[in-house]
C-alpha cells in the first residue's frame, strides 16, 4: 500500500545498469571536469577523489533522465517511439538533420533551438555532498550523451545551514524557514545574518 492508501504492484523487471568508471568514459569525465569553474579547491578534490573510486567495478542502475542529470532535453508533445537515434543525434550531438523523422520540421527546429538556448549549462548549484553521487553521475552523462561544446561549465557547491551551530531538523525543533526569520527580524537583518554565517563549502552557521 502507498501513503496514500492506493494498491502498489510491484514488479521483478530487468534493468539496464551503467558502468561508471569505465576507463575511456572516466577520461571524459577527467576532462570535463579540468576545465569546469569549481568555485573552490575543496570541491575539486571531492570530484577527483570521487573519479578515482568510482571504478572499483560497481555498476550502477540506468538513470539518464534524472531530473538533476539533464534539463529542457526534450518536448512532451514528440511520441517517445519517434525519438530515434538520428533524432537524438541532432538535439544533443549536432548530428545531422534527421531525414527519415516523422517529426514536423519546425518541431524538429524548435526542440534543438530551446536546447541551444539551456545549452552549454553554464553553472549548476547543488549542496556538497551530492558530489560524490548526483553530481558526479551528471557530469558523466553529460559527457556521454553531448559534444563537447555543450558539456556544464560549472558547478558551485555549498555547505549547509545550520541553526546555533547545531543541524537544522524539524524532530528536534531546531529548525527555520526563511519566511520565520524574515518575520522574526526583517529582511535586512536576516541577509546580514546569512552574509556573516559563511560561504563556500563550509557550514553556514545561522545565530
Amino acid at each position: 500500500m502507498s501513503r496514500s492508501g492506493d494498491e502498489c504492484v510491484v514488479a521483478l523487471t530487468d534493468q539496464w545498469y551503467i558502468t561508471y568508471g569505465e576507463s575511456e568514459w572516466r577520461q571524459m569525465a577527467e576532462e570535463c571536469l579540468s576545465k569546469m569553474n569549481l568555485y573552490s579547491e575543496e570541491t575539486r578534490h571531492g570530484f577527483e577523489h570521487t573519479l578515482s573510486w568510482l571504478n572499483s567495478g560497481l555498476a550502477h542502475v540506468a538513470h539518464f533522465f534524472h531530473d538533476g542529470d539533464m534539463y529542457k532535453g526534450s518536448k512532451s508533445l514528440v511520441r517517445p517511439q519517434q525519438m530515434n537515434d538520428e533524432v537524438w543525434d541532432y538535439l544533443f550531438c549536432d548530428g545531422q538533420y534527421p531525414k527519415s523523422s516523422d517529426i514536423p520540421s519546425d518541431v524538429l527546429s524548435e526542440m534543438k533551438q530551446e536546447f541551444d538556448y539551456w545549452y552549454p549549462l553554464d553553472l549548476r548549484v547543488s549542496g556538497k555532498d551530492l558530489i560524490q553521487n548526483h553530481l558526479t553521475f551528471f557530469i558523466y552523462n553529460h559527457t556521454a550523451l553531448m559534444a563537447k561544446r555543450n558539456w556544464p561549465r560549472g558547478i558551485r557547491c555549498n555547505g549547509h545551514i545550520m541553526l546555533n551551530s547545531e543541524k537544522m531538523s524539524k524532530s528536534t525543533g531546531n529548525f527555520k524557514t526563511l519566511r520565520q526569520a524574515i518575520e522574526e527580524f526583517s529582511a535586512t537583518a536576516t541577509r546580514f545574518a546569512l552574509a556573516d554565517a559563511g560561504d563556500g563549502v563550509d557550514d553556514a552557521n545561522f545565530v
